[in-house]
């Protein structure tokens, strides 16, 4: 069949086809679309071809194909037919194309040149609307209007339904289409895969309907049970916060009294300490200070003075020594923190998986218990009822043989061990919690890593100003202790970890907003010399302090 427009030789099937090659010379070029379709069994041969003629030529001869029609029947009970149709519209007597070209253009209306692709930019154009997604759906409510139609003229109750059961409302499951090769061997009594299948979804649908309740309940179920679940989960997480803002709250209170403390230690110092004569390196405790030699009050030895560099070290190690140990520990409770979760993950998946094994099994034994109730029921010689419940009855056993093979796989238990694993994984579940729960405060321990390095970097600042030989002799104390009670976290340790250097390279680093900030907080007459000795400049002003004064007259001189 061809359109009005279309050359007559096109009426021979090889001429069309050898036309259709010609002019679609591309290597992946589509030459042809197929569409297969059922011949109702209720039409002779004569009604089935006028129906199918009146379809091809209203859906597509209509629209521009040419289409070549083929009608199989192999007596099997499903005639059917195959109709090709050309891609290509018919233009002035001869094939054109099926789409074109067109250059993406920008706001100017200029082409759109592609860099990566070295191309311009442009998107295909179809010249007809064959290709459209929604044809399909309309091609088959076509189909079914037509065959309705004939139906209703010739008083025979069946209808055709292009939609599917679930567009329908219908609760029911399709069957699959067998083929030839299954049905032939279906019909000589041999059982194949899709015949197999399409038994068994008709076995669904018939005890679908009685069922549907119960599964409705059995869902039900389990839905409170997620919800119950949810919320005991989310009552825990309220329950956790509150315990954590009320750690957080005292740990403030307890902060803000420390430094009350400290202050009024302050003010309670003797008055020449308050008047600048305090020690170079600023205590937080009643501990060993090293004093800058121009307010000593008595000259003091060497050894004596050697002894105050070696003790000045010794604090800084033992500082930056609680430092490291605060990081350690936070890490490490991190760690465990994290291993933790995921135990509490994995015996939550296994409980979860448990439940479901006891309710499927349970529900498949009420479904055993009620049909075996309705074979019971049934009459002496109620042979295809008894048939049809025994089916049943064998496809409820091989599911609960198949829960039962896959819970002794995966938990080497058997059905009645159910109870006791989900007992035993819920106490797990509550131990893993408790460890959870009796984890250190890592605020806590941050706090105390916070003010350990902010006295190092105090201490840090204080023995700075001091002579280049007494400072390398401070740093030589401190890393002797960091090596002898630090376990090789110190300068010349040995095995450090790519965090250990982390750690170290941020504590010791100073910058110059940090350096800025302690300095107004340490005497007037240490910030005296520190001044003086930034303003003065040269190789004794370390890095953090050249952001002021000096780096400001380098600039200048430097303009």
């Amino acid at each position: 069949m061809i359109p009005a427009n279309a050359p007559e030789a096109f009426q021979d099937r090889q001429t069309l086809w050898n036309a259709v090659d010609k002019f679609n010379n591309s290597s992946n070029a589509q030459l042809a679309r197929e569409v297969e379709i059922g011949l109702p069994v209720e039409f002779t041969r004569q009604e089935q071809i006028k129906i199918l003629q009146e379809y091809v030529k209203k859906s597509f001869v209509d629209r521009g194909m040419c289409a070549d029609i083929c009608v199989h029947d192999r007596a099997d009970g499903n005639p059917h037919a195959h109709v090709m149709l050309t891609m290509n519209p018919i233009n002035d007597g001869q094939f054109g194309e099926k789409s074109r070209k067109i250059y993406d253009l920008d706001a100017d209306g200029n082409k759109i040149y592609n860099p990566v692709t070295k191309q311009y930019k442009c998107h295909k154009q179809n010249l007809t609307d064959w290709n459209r997604p929604t044809n399909a759906e309309q091609w088959r409510e076509s189909w079914a209007a037509i065959c309705n139609r004939e139906f209703e003229r010739k008083g025979i109750p069946e209808r055709l339904d292009h939609r599917s059961y679930k567009r329908q409302g219908v609760e029911k499951v399709p069957t699959i289409h067998l083929g030839q090769e299954a049905h032939q061997l279906e019909k000589r009594g041999v059982r194949t895969e899709r015949g197999n299948y399409n038994r068994e979804v008709e076995r669904f649908n018939a005890s679908y309907r009685k069922t549907v309740s119960e599964v409705t309940e059995q869902l039900r179920e389990m839905y409170l049970q997620s919800q119950a679940r949810e919320q005991a989960a989310r009552e825990q997480a309220a329950a956790e916060q509150a315990a954590k803002e009320k750690a957080m709250k005292e740990q403030a209170q307890r902060d803000e009294r420390e430094k009350a403390g400290r202050e009024q230690a302050a003010n309670n110092r003797d008055p020449r300490e308050r008047e600048g004569r305090e020690p170079d390196v600023a205590p937080t405790s009643q501990r060993p200070t090293v004093q800058g030699a121009e307010e000593t009050k008595a000259p003091i030895s060497a050894e004596e003075r050697n002894g105050q560099l070696d003790e000045a070290g010794k604090q800084l190690g033992e500082v930056k020594n609680t430092y490291f140990r605060s990081v350690q520990e936070i890490e490490t409770i991190g760690a465990r923190r994290s291993e933790l979760n995921h135990e509490t993950t994995r015996i939550g998946g296994n409980i979860s998986s448990l439940e479901a094994y006891r309710s499927t099994i349970e529900s498949n034994e009420r479904k055993l218990a009620r049909l075996q109730t309705d074979r019971d029921q049934l009459g002496a010689f109620s042979f295809k009822a008894k048939a049809k419940i025994d089916g049943q009855i064998a496809s409820v056993q091989q599911s609960q043989t198949q829960a039962e093979k896959s819970l002794q796989d995966e938990y080497s238990i058997t059905k009645d061990q159910i109870p006791a694993k989900l007992t035993e994984l819920q106490q797990q579940a509550r131990r893993t919690e408790k460890a959870i729960n009796d984890l250190p405060n890592v605020e806590q321990k941050q706090n105390e890593a916070d003010s350990a390095e902010q006295e190092y970097k105090t201490k840090k600042i204080g023995t700075d100003v001091l002579p280049e030989q007494e400072r390398q002799r401070i740093e030589k104390a401190e890393s002797d202790y960091l090596n002898q009670n630090q376990g090789g976290q110190g300068e010349a340790g040995q095995g450090r970890t790519m965090q250990s250097f982390k750690t170290q390279a941020k504590i010791d680093k100073i910058t110059p907003e940090e350096y800025q900030k302690i300095k107004a907080g340490l005497p007037r007459s240490v910030q005296a010399r520190l001044n003086a000795r930034d303003a003065q400049g040269g190789k004794d002003v370390p890095a953090y302090a050249q952001s002021g004064t000096t780096q400001g007259r380098t600039m200048a001189l430097t303009k």
